[in-house]
């Protein structure tokens, strides 16, 4: 079944082009011409079926694969998750003993300090100067506010800096 479903229809439908012509000059359709249409019905079949079970299995191979990548996706997000307990953990852990920095002959632990935020718990005390138009509402400018604190001016009345958790680096 090396043949392919393209030249198996163009086989039959010029095996039907003979037919007709038969048929139309009132003749008998040999029935050497009727076997080869069923010959290459069987032949149509076959090869759709084929294609059918091919298209069928990767289709579950398809499915198996999403499902194995899905799988691997929340594995790896167990443990990152995972890793940043721990990290945070021992961050804190350092943090509460002043240690900055850990070393051993293969990996140094460095404690960081968390990052900044500019936080805005009131948003209605908020000078028009330190908002943004967002379709439809203000919402606070946290980007402007930090470049100004950046430039030396003063942190604006409505708007809080909140200090992040610690975070760990690790070196190799």
């Amino acid at each position: 079944m090396t043949e392919s479903l393209l030249t198996i229809e163009q086989e039959l439908t010029a095996l039907a082009d003979e037919m007709a012509a038969f048929v139309e000059r009132g003749e008998e359709v040999p029935d050497a011409l009727r076997a080869r249409v069923r010959e290459y019905v069987q032949r149509e079949e076959l090869k759709v079926t084929a294609i059918g079970n091919v298209l069928m299995r990767l289709k579950r191979e398809a499915k198996t694969c999403a499902d194995e990548a899905n799988e691997l996706t929340m594995r790896s997000k167990r443990k990152l998750a995972s890793m940043d307990r721990l990290k945070k953990f021992v961050a804190q852990v350092m943090q509460a003993h002043g240690i900055d920095k850990m070393e051993s002959a293969t990996v140094t632990l460095t404690r960081l300090a968390g990052r900044e935020s500019i936080e805005c718990p009131d948003p209605s005390v908020i000078a028009l100067r330190w908002r943004r138009l967002i379709p439809e509402s203000f919402e606070p400018d946290k980007k402007r506010v930090a470049d100004a604190l950046d430039a030396g001016e003063p942190l604006p009345s409505g708007f809080v800096v909140k200090q992040g958790e610690p975070t760990l680096r690790v070196y190799r």
